[in-house]
């Protein structure tokens, strides 16, 4: 409406005398009115767009308004904005400067790029930067624009590199080869890391063939470890398996170990099963660094295909080897991998820990009753490491070997086993519990934790009746040891019958 135009005409125009502080109603005015325009067309963008650029025109218009009507022309852009924008950008006060740089940039139309490219060699250096930077981010004009400003080691030349690393189109890494063919040795790097930054991106915008020209290009070149590195990647990525082979070899025998290291969690990790083969083939040969990082990377890619590596590591000499091994079997083993991880339960630095948790995780029918099985051939302090197994794998069919220990010698052993049982046993395991109760199995000491287990399945299995039921039904026909065990778990359950 007329009310709303002459409104906001009047808010651009007490805008044009904002200072950095004051109050900013008019300029929250501004913003609403550009928010609307913006969703609109351009009959809608039209009369706001060249109010801002009216006012961004007055020689009285202040610093911080300036910068203002900038960032607005910016995300709202339409005729005139642009010419505006152009028109800051020879500005004496540099932020000033350098926000219609930006503003330009998020424009990004063909004017807007010719302004950038026009106006770039008159720049402030720090500002060149900027606009090289957002050159690269202007799509393929802007690409272009940059082709001949990225050969060299001064701030454009370096902002225009970085840009087109950031671009990442297949313009962009023609110009960068092209740059990095005749780059002196100083400007190599930027050069490589652009492409590199290119290649390595996740969601890759540069095609197939010019990128695979890039890895080749780049493997001619001298490289440094964490760029070899990052060109192995990409190598994996775009080149065909026997090229990508052929350099992973070359970085498994570099004397740099951050190079091998990378070689092995790369070649490991890699989608075709060829490179990781090739790698797995050269275990003996590697450090015990490298090999710990290998079966670290199995262990995340997750193949049981590969269990043979961490099989074959398994007793190695050195102990961090070994409990890599046995960590990488908890994911890729199976039942077969048991024995050889329950012998390793008892053995130090980190080892045993690591096989511990392996055997918590271990996948495969018959790990359980293998795990359980082992309760019969081995002293008491392993019997209570086998009973938490267990009861961390959390398989029910694992009771009957908490039973069968329930009665144990040791203490800490039936109570891990009575654990196990009031965790996972069933209305069976009750009822054997409420008839163990009666037995002579020993004073009140000893029984205690066979009551406290007996109150918690009798909650577990209430159903709809009260929970001191199977208890109840056992009394008249109690022991005269038995007895007063029952009454102490109805004493726990304390429900009045």
């Amino acid at each position: 409406s007329k009310m709303l135009q002459a409104s906001f005409q009047r808010s651009v125009e007490r805008a044009c005398g904002y200072h950095f502080g004051e109050t900013r109603r008019d300029l929250a005015q501004i913003q609403t009115a550009v928010a609307s325009a913006s969703a609109g067309d351009e009959e809608q963008r039209r009369p706001v767009s060249t109010a801002l650029a009216g006012a961004l025109n007055q020689e009285t218009t202040t610093p911080s308004a300036r910068r203002f009507l900038c960032r607005q022309l910016g995300l709202l852009g339409g005729e005139g904005a642009v010419p505006a924008l152009a028109g800051q950008l020879g500005a004496e006060d540099e932020n000033t400067a350098e926000t219609a740089v930006l503003a330009l940039g998020c424009i990004g139309t063909p004017e807007a790029v010719a302004a950038l490219e026009m106006a770039l060699p008159k720049l402030p250096a720090r500002i060149q930067a900027t606009a090289a930077s957002a050159l690269g981010s202007m799509g393929e004009a802007g690409v272009t624009a940059l082709a001949d400003r990225v050969s060299g080691a001064d701030p454009v030349c370096v902002a225009g590199a970085k840009a087109l690393g950031h671009a990442g189109t297949d313009q962009a890494v023609k110009v960068l080869l092209g740059a990095l063919q005749a780059a002196p040795p100083e400007q190599r790097r930027l050069l490589q890391d652009a492409l590199l930054k290119t290649l390595g991106r996740k969601n890759a915008r540069v095609s197939p063939e010019p990128a695979a020209d890039a890895c080749r290009r780049l493997a001619a070149t001298e490289l440094g470890a964490a760029r070899q590195t990052a060109l192995l990647a990409a190598a994996i990525r775009f080149l065909p398996v026997s090229e990508s082979r052929s350099l992973l070899m070359r970085a498994l025998s570099s004397e740099d170990q951050a190079v091998r290291e990378g070689a092995v969690q790369l070649g490991v990790r890699a989608a075709d099963a060829e490179l990781s083969r090739a790698v797995c083939g050269r275990f003996d040969a590697l450090t015990e660094t490298e090999q710990i990082v290998l079966l670290q990377a199995l262990k995340e890619r997750g193949d049981a295909a590969f269990a043979g590596v961490p099989r074959q590591a398994v007793g190695a000499k050195a102990a961090p080897v070994h409990a890599a091994a046995c960590s990488a079997l908890g994911v890729l083993g199976n039942s077969e991998d048991v024995p050889k991880l329950l012998a390793a339960i008892g053995l130090g630095d980190g080892v045993g820990e690591a096989a511990r948790r392996a055997l918590t995780r271990i996948p495969g029918a018959g790990v359980a009753a293998l795990i359980g099985d082992a309760l019969v051939s081995t002293d008491s302090a392993n019997r209570r490491e086998i009973l938490d197994l267990l009861i961390d794998r959390a398989e029910a069919g694992s009771v009957h070997h908490y039973m069968s220990v329930v009665r144990d010698k040791d203490r800490r052993v039936r109570e891990a086993a009575l654990r196990g049982v009031g965790k996972h046993g069933t209305p069976a395991e009750l009822t054997e519990l409420v008839a163990l109760l009666n037995d002579e199995i020993g004073d009140a000491s000893f029984r205690r934790p066979f009551e406290s287990c007996t109150a918690a399945l009798c909650r577990t299995f209430a159903d709809a009746g009260p929970a001191s039921a199977p208890c109840l039904a056992a009394l008249p026909k109690a022991t005269v040891p038995g007895r007063p065990s029952i009454l102490r778990v109805l004493g726990i359950l304390a429900e009045a019958e």
